[in-house]
């Protein structure tokens, strides 16, 4: 089978000394012409079997190593697939061992390609590897490379089986603090990624030789602009504008659009772990990532990925600043990058623990010109902690909607801290007259206990209506949230029916600087389409339990006489219930 290029194989030192004019012509007419090359099955492989494997260790410069074949393993990682299994060395591999960063890189037995270095295991005495085929390999290129129209909300994850782990890959990652960084963590260790930041960045490459080749180290960017996180890996495979790579999954959720990059490989970090590259990207796109599947990567040189911009403005104390950056366009992952694009902006121009007050805005946009709008308040020692987690809830409703005309546009994230503790407990509660009447005026005094400051007395006059007669009725004190969490108590809040519904729904926010009281009658019922039936009686009732067709219906467990909202200048914390019981004429 002819499907790619050959490296040159290694001559032997002396060969290179003697003939270092025809070593080159050998070089150039090899990877250099895109030249193609046989493969090999793994029933073609016998035990004891010699080859070669290429990857960067230094540089761009790509570096030769031995392999000796041990075996082929049967439906392994998954049935119906094989795991070729070898013992490397040399390139430092005695030392190091096997490292994050070389998954991808491209065996060959007997001149012909076998497949790609892709998995290992931790605390290994001896550089053994699993080999993912070629063959496997060359069939994520039957999958569309064309990218995708927009991401599903589903993903698989790594499908791997535990005993043969792939290499995890080393996620390079720059201008992300220390709490950005642990976020960062929780989400990429499940897909099999490791966060680092002892360099990362982006740098230049020292060369003019750039091509690309087999066993060249590549970076795929999960966010770029004023920050970068790019993981790296190794070519496997090209053939004109088509690649290969990494001969495991990136993150195994089908077709994707990322940006990759060139990278220059500072060296590796040996662990007794597991050892590790330490590199940078170039910032130099060149290309797209397309499919991710569980054999590898696939991507064509020369495309264009998109991405999703998301911008964070930040005015405190330090003065004005704007954090920019584009991050990857996918359901599942968009809205947790942008919460860690969020952390690293407030970590970077202010802080993100300590005494602060912050006023959150989230504005999304959707490609067809519509906009979601939210915003909410926090204050105390983590406010700001809470403030960066708070966008991941209504981006994660967006994404996860599954709507099909919901496609993010941008998402632009402005936040105002103040350096106070502006958070008020809310206290006793007392309503004049003590036994109220249904139809009958009803006074409320609320007692707010800010900290370090006088306590602060509010007085609400509400009307409780004549339908409240003969039933029991409790007041409800508290901020947005609690009202929120009342409503959900009350009755199972319907799914949205459409993307405008849900935006509806999202933009009506519940700021925690609203002092909310509520007249609640405790009287069960039945909504439709999430609206409460008033007074409905009862065979009306059962006559619409019976009629499906009539549209979504749904129990309520209390109705809501009157409600009243204040803003106040603090964070409210608590609530009070009072129970007023049965209300009479």
């Amino acid at each position: 089978m002819q499907h790619s290029e050959l490296p040159p194989l290694p001559l032997p030192s002396f060969a290179c000394c003697a003939l270092g004019g025809l070593f080159v012509i050998l070089f150039m007419a090899g990877p250099g012409a895109f030249a193609t090359v046989a493969t090999l099955a793994p029933d073609q492989l016998a035990p004891g079997q010699k080859g070669v494997g290429y990857c960067v260790i230094k540089g761009t410069q790509i570096d030769s190593f031995d392999v000796e074949i041990l075996g082929v393993q049967h439906d392994v990682p998954l049935p119906g697939r094989d795991l070729i299994l070898a013992r490397l060395a040399g390139a430092g591999l005695e030392k190091t061992g096997l490292f994050h960063g070389m998954s991808g890189s491209p065996v060959y037995v007997e001149g012909q390609l076998i497949g790609a270095v892709a998995r290992g295991w931790g605390f290994a005495a001896e550089p053994i590897c699993g080999i993912t085929p070629i063959g496997e390999m060359l069939e994520i290129l039957e999958q569309d490379l064309s990218g995708p129209s927009y991401y599903s909300a589903a993903a698989s994850g790594m499908g791997t089986d535990s005993h043969t782990p792939p290499l995890p890959l080393p996620v390079w990652v720059s201008g992300i603090g220390r709490s950005g960084r642990a976020f960062l963590t929780d989400l990429l260790e499940p897909m099999g990624m490791v966060p680092v930041t002892a360099a990362g960045g982006t740098a230049q490459l020292a060369t003019s030789d750039s091509a690309l080749k087999p066993g060249s180290s590549i970076g795929v960017q999960l966010i770029n602009g004023d920050m970068n996180m790019s993981v790296i890996g190794t070519v496997t495979w090209i053939d004109g504008d088509r690649i290969l790579a990494f001969g495991h999954p990136y993150m195994a959720i089908g077709a994707v659009d990322m940006p990759m990059t060139r990278t220059i490989v500072h060296g590796v970090m040996p662990s007794q772990y597991s050892s590790f590259v330490l590199g940078s990207t170039t910032g130099e796109e060149i290309g797209a990532l397309r499919q991710d599947r569980l054999a590898g990567v696939a991507g064509i040189l020369g495309a264009q990925a998109r991405m999703l911009p998301v911008s964070v403005s930040i005015e405190g104390p330090s003065g004005k600043h704007t954090l920019n950056t584009r991050v990857l366009d996918h359901a599942i992952l968009s809205g947790s990058l942008a919460q860690i694009v969020v952390f690293s902006a407030l970590e970077s121009f202010e802080r993100l623990f300590g005494v602060a007050s912050l006023d959150v805005h989230l504005q999304v946009q959707l490609t067809d010109g519509r906009q979601l709008n939210w915003n909410q308040v926090f204050s105390g020692l983590h406010a700001p902690f809470l403030a960066a987690r708070s966008v991941g809830g209504p981006l994660a409703s967006l994404t996860w909607s599954g709507f099909e005309d919901v496609h993010l546009e941008r998402i632009h994230v402005s936040i105002s801290i103040r350096d106070d503790m502006r958070i008020a407990e809310i206290g006793t509660a007392r309503h004049v007259p003590a036994k109220p009447r249904a139809g009958k005026p009803l006074s409320v005094e609320v007692e707010l206990d800010p900290f370090q400051a006088p306590e602060q007395q509010l007085t609400f006059d509400l009307l409780l209506p004549p339908t409240a007669e003969g039933l029991p009725v409790r007041l409800l004190i508290g901020n947005g949230s609690a009202a929120v969490a009342w409503a959900q108590e009350r009755q199972i809040e319907a799914q949205p029916r459409n993307s405008d519904e849900l935006l509806e729904r999202l933009g009506h926010t519940r700021r925690n600087d609203e002092l909310v009281i509520e007249i609640v009658a405790e009287e069960p019922g039945l909504a439709l389409d999430g609206q409460p039936l008033l007074s409905l009686p009862a065979s009306v009732g059962r006559l619409l339990k019976q009629t499906p067709s009539v549209g979504r219906l749904g129990p309520v467990f209390g109705r809501v006489l009157e409600t009243q909202r204040l803003r106040v200048p603090f964070v409210l914390e608590g609530e009070q219930v009072i129970e007023l019981g049965q209300i009479e004429q």
